[in-house]
């Protein structure tokens, strides 16, 4: 049986991950991106990166999709620090609903008002180092850690842990919809 997913974002990278992360799990996938309809922040914080990353989510199923999925990155405050990550948000067609955090880094202080002004993380990019494309590609994480960590690796571990309620109903058969 051929499983339908739809991903709220025309980021290639986000679409790959969603890919890789479905066919993990599922025999026979079909990945669809779509320009998402909501207005949504350019810069997401803090309880924002929740709420569009469902929101995302919620297109797709509303548009017939048996999983929907919305990944939605941002800048998170804990603790006196800010911290860029992402949140992956999955809606089955039944209404079931999980997700789960991806990796966490500190936002350098260079940064930080640019991102707190709603400035897009890959625009600032793209400028600090005079190219196109910086989101799409390696991503912040891949500049700031010299390469070292992959944005599409993490952005499909992210996506991958928000299946994990899905593919493992033996553990989770008391949780009904889930929690985020």
């Amino acid at each position: 049986m051929r499983t339908r997913v739809g991903v709220a974002t025309r980021n290639p990278l986000k679409t790959s991950a969603v890919k890789i992360a479905f066919e993990g799990f599922f025999d026979e996938v079909e990945v669809h991106s779509f320009k998402s309809r909501s207005v949504l922040s350019k810069q997401p914080m803090d309880e924002q990166i929740t709420s569009c990353a469902i929101m995302r989510a919620k297109e797709a199923i509303e548009l017939g999709y048996d999983y929907g999925v919305g990944i939605e990155g941002g800048l998170l405050h804990r603790g006196g620090r800010a911290y860029f990550t992402g949140f992956s948000a999955i809606i089955s067609k039944s209404g079931e609903m999980h997700g789960a955090w991806g990796l966490a880094w500190e936002c350098p202080l260079s940064l930080l008002e640019r991102v707190e002004r709603g400035e897009e993380l890959g625009t600032i990019m793209d400028q600090i180092l005079g190219r196109s494309g910086v989101k799409t590609h390696e991503g912040a994480i891949g500049v700031l850690s010299k390469n070292r960590i992959d944005r599409l690796r993490v952005t499909t571990d992210s996506v991958i842990a928000a299946l994990i309620p899905f593919v493992n109903r033996e553990f989770y058969a008391q949780d009904q919809g889930g929690a985020t």
